[in-house]
């Protein structure tokens, strides 16, 4: 038979089971390792009369391979090949080839993502990824996990991504294996570890058959016994966010001379918080005391709890231990005719108590965004602005591939501006379709924050450049539907020689001032409303004009003056009216002129007074007219110092030291002819009428 036998694995030690077909992969050692939250990874060394195998009929199936137990059963393995390596001739009919084996799992260390998560639990987020890529898990969670608003899987492949939120969830898994599968089954109570019996243990030499530790060492470590951590929430700011855990056996040690303090948080509240800080001080515990062992035991497994029934000793007897890892070794060349063929299988263990609270170390750090990264505004179809109390908005990453530029395609993003304080400050919502640039609270993509807005080919600048280089300001939008034609603005111009301050208001303006208000023009100001102008003073006014004054009313004017009203003019004035003018008194008015006072009057004249009318002149009265008619109602009484005349009702009497009547001819009516007669003579010759009475004399 030459220099092997027939080739068959019946019997074998270990055996493996391809697509190839039954042997044509002869299984001749197997190296691994295998740990708790962590893919397995299995190295299995093969022969076959094959002299070439094409990478497709291996690479990314399913295989089965196991190890031969005592009681006659096998304890079998599963997953998927990963590397195929042709190792060349090893005789003259069989060639050696060396497999990879890894779970499903491994598969996320393939894809690269960058991608957010929103409204999902850390279990969710998982749950969602094992389906993607079809592996098959079972949830053994028995505690409530928080809802993440916004968690991002950044530029990680999806299986570091998955250890990370396991790790920092508390959440861990094994693997549990049989014929033509195996299951991810994911943890996160120490009452769920899986039982599998009794482990024996023996320090003497052992065979195939008796299965027992050959090598059991204990190591106790000093480790933190105090773990604390805080945070901030912008929606509480004056809520403390502080969280202790320390370790309850601790009796010496002074705990804050050994304590990790971590900031921030992964966590919005103080209960999330204290749940938190207490995983991640049982992570860094569960390293006090470990085992480290060796055995041929076949069908020891992680994430299983073995009792120990006998030991050297004796105080360990009875304890139970949680298996955490094992790297295993197995070989069968029984292949060979020869009497140093070997076979043989044994692991190396490591272990902790059973009573230990496993939990993962965060090994996988989260990434940290460096620098600025741009994006997009995004909202709800048929929006312009969309915000929320907090003057927070919606954004899209440009390399977000699933969003769909709208309200869902990212968390509420928090917005830097000038100033911001309670109730005060500045604020500008940057709008739908604005590129904005983004930065990252502790470079935690999970934390974004827009510190930046930018211009682009689709959203120019408002003044054309370079032109208007010198110009600068801020032209805002109406909304909605506005245009570049309907904005409010306001712009400096600072070309040399030409500087220009524009406010433009698109419909209203308000300007209020609490206290005092200061203009001051260097030259000419120029003032011009379309419509109405309505100005209220609630105390004094005063206006001073250094040179001429013209106001031009296009229609009617109405003053109206409370109390009193004084016009003071230095030199002359003049007023014009093209048409009536009236003036209404309702009470006294005095008119002082100190010099001359002259009135002409186009048309008629006319005074009238309900009471006196009194007209005095020092020197004389000068009336001059065509026609001069006096009408009285009751008496006319004109006197002088030689005498008057009255007119009244009985008639005229004319009273006076001495009558004169003077004319080319005098024409006296009515009355008895002889006195008329006399009257005549008198006239003519110049007589008096009457003689002095001798009263007068």
């Amino acid at each position: 038979m030459g220099l092997f036998e027939k080739f068959s694995q019946t019997n074998r030690l270990i055996r493996i089971d391809t697509e190839l077909g039954s042997d044509k992969l002869l299984l001749t050692k197997v190296e691994g390792h295998e740990a708790l939250s962590r893919p397995y990874q299995f190295s299995l060394t093969c022969l076959s009369q094959l002299s070439a195998i094409e990478p497709n009929k291996l690479m990314g199936k399913v295989i089965d391979f196991s190890f031969e137990l005592n009681d006659g059963g096998e304890r079998a393995f599963n997953g998927i090949v990963c590397e195929l390596r042709h190792r060349g001739k090893i005789s003259d009919t069989l060639y050696q080839y060396e497999l990879k084996v890894v779970p499903q799992l491994w598969l996320l260390s393939q894809r690269t993502n960058i991608r957010i998560y929103q409204h999902k639990t850390i279990p969710q987020i998982v749950e969602q990824l094992l389906s993607e890529h079809q592996v098959v898990f079972e949830s053994k969670l028995t505690a409530s996990y928080p809802v993440h608003e916004y968690s991002v899987q950044y530029q990680e492949t999806d299986l570091d991504f998955v250890q990370r939120l396991l790790a920092e969830a508390g959440i861990f898994y094994y693997f549990k294996q049989q014929t033509n599968q195996h299951q991810l089954i994911l943890l996160d109570d120490k009452n769920q570890y899986d039982s599998e019996g009794n482990g024996l243990l023996s320090q003497s030499y052992g065979t195939l058959e008796s299965e027992h530790f050959s090598e059991w060492q204990t190591s106790s470590q000093l480790l933190p016994i105090k773990y604390s951590s805080n945070g901030y929430d912008f929606k509480h700011p004056a809520s403390s966010l502080r969280s202790d855990r320390e370790h309850s056996e601790n009796e010496v040690l002074d705990a804050n001379n050994m304590e990790v303090y971590r900031y921030p948080g992964d966590y919005q509240n103080k209960c999330d918080g204290q749940a938190e800080t207490a995983k991640r001080l049982e992570a860094i515990q569960k390293h006090q005391l470990q085992v480290y062992a060796e055995s041929n035991i076949r069908d020891l497994k992680v994430g299983h709890v073995y009792s120990i029934v006998k030991h050297e000793n004796i105080n360990e007897v009875g304890n139970s231990y949680l298996v955490t890892e094992l790297e295993y070794y197995a070989e069968d060349d029984s292949y060979k005719n020869s009497s140093e063929s070997k076979q043989e299988i044994k692991n190396k263990a490591q272990l902790i108590p059973a009573e230990v609270q496993f939990r993962p170390d965060v090994n996988n750090q989260k990434p940290s965004v460096k620098g600025l990264q741009s994006a997009v505004v995004t909202g709800p179809e048929g929006e312009e602005i969309y915000t929320d109390q907090y003057g927070r908005v919606r954004i899209q990453f440009h390399w977000d591939r699933e969003g769909k530029k709208d309200e869902n395609s990212s968390c509420w993003v928090r917005v830097s501006h000038q100033w911001a304080g309670a109730g005060f400050g500045g604020i500008n919502i940057p709008r739908i379709g604005q590129e904005v640039l983004v930065e990252f609270e502790d470079g935690d993509p999970d934390k974004p924050i827009i510190t930046g807005r930018v211009y682009n080919a689709r959203n120019m600048p408002p003044y054309q450049l370079p032109n208007n280089k010198t110009q600068s300001g801020w032209v805002s939008r109406s909304t909605p539907d506005g245009t570049k034609d309907t904005a409010n603005e306001i712009r400096f111009e600072d070309r040399k020689g030409a500087e220009h301050l524009l406010i433009h208001a698109e419909r209203n303006q308000s300007i209020e001032v609490e206290n005092e208000e200061f203009h001051w023009v260097g030259k000419n100001r120029r003032k011009t409303i379309d419509n109405d102008e309505t100005v209220e003073v609630k105390n004094d006014r005063k206006e001073k004009v250094g040179n001429d004054e013209e106001v031009e009313i296009g229609n009617n004017q109405t003053l109206q003056i409370a109390n009193n009203s004084v016009l003071k003019v230095g030199k002359n004035r003049t007023v014009e009216i093209e048409k009536d003018s009236i003036n209404t008194v309702n009470n006294h008015q005095k008119d002082y002129v100190y010099a001359n006072h002259s009135q002409e009057v186009g048309g008629h004249y006319k005074h009238k007074v309900a009471g006196k009318y009194t007209l005095e002149a020092v020197e004389k009265i000068f009336t001059r007219t065509n026609k001069f008619l006096l009408e009285v109602s009751d008496t006319l009484e004109i006197a002088g110092p030689g005498g008057s005349i009255i007119i009244d009702s009985s008639g005229i009497t004319i009273e006076g030291k001495e009558i004169n009547i003077k004319g080319s001819a005098i024409n006296l009516g009515s009355g008895s002819a002889s006195q008329i007669e006399a009257l005549k003579g008198a006239a003519n010759e110049g007589l008096p009428f009457c003689e002095e009475c001798e009263s007068n004399s």
